[in-house]
């Protein structure tokens, strides 16, 4: 399916992006496109040039181009990667994108850690929690449960010796 932004929409999206320093160059464009998952269409993007067309045209390509699985299309995994690059307002108008036009669940918005109390020394801190979806479909369940019937347990033994035990990999040889 492709993705019919409205003019406003597209206006509004490509000056946002734009304002994002990982979009400034070919490399840091390349970059955010493999960070989304669609490393494979960047060479079919013309990448390079001024920050403000070479996002129209990734725009472009990414909203033509449709699904890239059965629950994301191109410009909503690339959407939900710039997420991460964005303030709260840009989070809000890009989760406000994804669900208008069913590209895909968008990533939770971030909320600013205004208030943090602990120590910014990098030997002090072996840990910062900072909110993410961790939410999965059910259909990622049942996906795991169709891989674990290919993981047996191997137990080698030789009368009352134990020579070996653990996972194994069950394979049709």
């Amino acid at each position: 399916m492709v993705v019919r932004l409205t003019a406003e929409e597209r206006r509004d999206l490509v000056a946002m992006l734009a304002d994002v320093p990982d979009l400034a160059d070919a490399s840091g464009r390349s970059g955010v496109l493999d960070l989304a998952g669609l490393g494979k269409l960047s060479p079919h993007i013309d990448l390079s040039g001024a920050t403000f067309a070479a996002v129209n045209r990734i725009i472009s390509h990414l909203a033509s181009y449709g699904r890239v699985s059965r629950d994301s299309e191109a410009l909503g995994l690339f959407l939900n990667s710039v997420k991460l690059l964005v303030g709260l307002e840009q989070q809000h108008f890009i989760s406000v994108l994804l669900n208008r036009h069913a590209m895909m669940v968008p990533l939770s918005d971030m909320p600013a850690i205004d208030d943090w109390h602990g120590t910014d020394a990098a030997a002090a801190v072996a840990e910062k929690i900072i909110v993410a979806n961790t939410l999965r479909p059910i259909a990622f369940l049942s996906a795991a449960i169709r891989a674990s019937k290919s993981i047996a347990y191997i137990d080698v033994r030789d009368g009352t010796v134990r020579w070996a035990a653990g996972p194994g990999v069950a394979c049709a040889c």
